[in-house]
């Protein structure tokens, strides 16, 4: 998909288009709102191409090395060492990092609009005489 952003309408339909699950992958975004000089312009398509691109990845890693960890270190710590403990803590690491992942989504939504709103709000107000 390929997001231009030139006017305002164009701002609150990309602000639309930033949902928490339903996200459109973009592959090129152009931003040539007039009130943003050419380097602020290059600086924020490539932002908003990376967060509508964000797969919660890196959070969802993390959510499961950390719960891994905790369950192990825990049980190892009270208990010693067993391999059904192991398994354990793999299922719990699937869930942690489920977790981690809807929590990366939500991050990225949130930082995307954001940024959406405030090129948005960047924009110079003309005033009748």
């Amino acid at each position: 998909m390929r997001l231009n952003l030139e006017w305002p309408e164009d701002l609150e339909h990309a602000t639309a288009l930033a949902s928490w699950l339903g996200r459109p992958s973009v592959h090129e975004v152009v931003v040539l709102v007039p009130w943003l000089d050419a380097d602020e312009q290059r600086r924020s398509a490539a932002s908003i191409r990376r967060l509508f691109n964000d797969c919660g990845c890196p959070a969802g890693m993390a959510g499961f090395v950390v719960t891994v960890g905790v369950v192990l270190g825990h049980q190892l710590a009270v208990g010693g060492w067993s391999w059904p403990w192991v398994g354990f803590a793999l299922l719990a690491g699937v869930a942690g990092g489920a977790v981690g992942k809807l929590l990366g989504l939500a991050w990225s939504r949130h930082r995307l609009r954001s940024l959406l709103l405030r090129i948005g709000r960047s924009r110079p107000t003309v005033r009748a005489p």
